[in-house]
């Protein structure tokens, strides 16, 4: 990505920002190296509680903080009962792999014909 670049760029020249906001796990590539300074959330008027557990690994490194948590996401996979049972499938039973979602996907649409399965992504959420 080019902010990455750009960040990697500035601290090989000697000239990175006194702050920068890294995308979710980018952070520990550049603490790992020594790049970034700790950072005590008591200092920035914050405490490690204000967040979720898995939120704070994201700004660590090595037990260290490095940053504030910004910017989290979800991640689901979510099937629809209903229509799984329609189609003959175990409405209990999500697609373990995405081989399993396709196939899956293919008989719901030959025994329903509708869509089996649909992302949502930044344009279109």
């Amino acid at each position: 990505n080019d902010l990455l670049d750009k960040f990697r760029t500035a601290l090989l020249g000697n000239a990175a920002p006194m702050a920068v906001r890294l995308q979710i796990l980018g952070g520990t590539e550049f603490a790992s190296k020594g790049y970034l300074q700790p950072l005590k959330p008591e200092d920035v008027g914050y405490s490690t509680e204000d967040f979720w557990p898995g939120a704070m690994k994201a700004v660590t490194w090595d037990g260290v903080t490095y940053g504030v948590p910004t910017n989290n996401e979800t991640m689901a996979f979510i099937w629809n009962a209903d229509i799984f049972k329609r189609a003959g499938l175990d409405p209990d039973k999500a697609p373990a792999t995405w081989d399993d979602v396709v196939k899956y996907s293919k008989q719901i649409h030959d025994k329903l014909g509708i869509a089996g399965y649909g992302l949502v992504a930044r344009k279109n959420a």
